[in-house]
């Protein structure tokens, strides 16, 4: 019976400083994450400012390559670039002068398009290949388009 009685008191006893030295506190479940707009110009404008630090952090400290790629378009984000040996590896381009831009604008138009049915433009492309928020890019420098059966 007096071993009963002390092993009660020794719980009750532990039970009292885990209470007072917040041991048996439960703490609070963390808030919930705020909800972003997708399409809010803040976000669009944060997102600009880190792809423009990380593009210049990359082209400072990436050595430039060659690459060749497949050029496509994508109504909603505009070109994209395809492995030219594995079609399933997506490269999203920075085109980082105006005669690059104006170089794919030429080759993609619809009567352009039209004469090469059937057929792939090939970005033959010198740039630096980086990756930016885990999907890969490549900037662009310089371009030579041409279209292959």
């Amino acid at each position: 019976m007096e071993g009963t009685r002390y092993r009660s008191f020794l719980c009750l006893a532990l039970l009292l400083m885990a209470a007072h030295t917040g041991i048996a506190r439960v703490p609070h479940p963390p808030r919930p994450p705020a909800i972003v707009d997708p399409d809010s110009t803040a976000l669009r404008t944060l997102q600009s400012r880190e792809l423009d630090i990380a593009r210049k952090e990359a082209q400072r400290t990436t050595p430039p390559v060659t690459m060749r790629f497949v050029v496509g378009w994508e109504m909603h984000y505009g070109y994209f670039l395809l492995e030219e040996h594995d079609l399933t590896k997506m490269v999203t381009p920075d085109l980082m002068t105006a005669s690059v831009r104006t170089s794919f604008d030429a080759e993609y138009n619809n009567e352009v398009l039209a004469k090469h049915l059937g057929e792939r433009l090939i970005c033959e492309c010198s740039g630096v290949d980086w990756t930016f928020n885990s999907g890969r890019r490549f900037m662009v420098q310089d371009a030579k388009l041409l279209w292959v059966r």
